[in-house]
């Protein structure tokens, strides 16, 4: 069961104060999930402005059509 009184919104927030935030507030060894799910992929834009965590690997996505079958390279622990 989650805890109320941990509930936050986070809106335009950057990856510094979003792992600040993480740090600060939970255990390293806490395991994040997206979407309910401890396994995520991680998108960042050509031009590393922007980050996207999603439940989805997008590989049908219009921003990676010129990539072909690129294999996925995994980060962290066991999914």
């Amino acid at each position: 069961m989650y805890d109320i009184e941990k509930r936050r919104l986070a809106a335009n927030i950057t990856v510094s104060d979003f792992c600040r935030y993480l740090l600060e507030n939970v255990p390293a060894d806490a395991v994040f999930h997206v979407g309910g799910m401890s396994h995520f992929y991680l998108h960042v834009d050509s031009g590393n402005q922007a980050v996207s965590v999603d439940d989805s690997d997008l590989s049908g996505d219009e921003d990676y059509a010129d990539y072909g079958d690129c294999p996925i390279e995994k980060i962290g622990g066991s999914a």
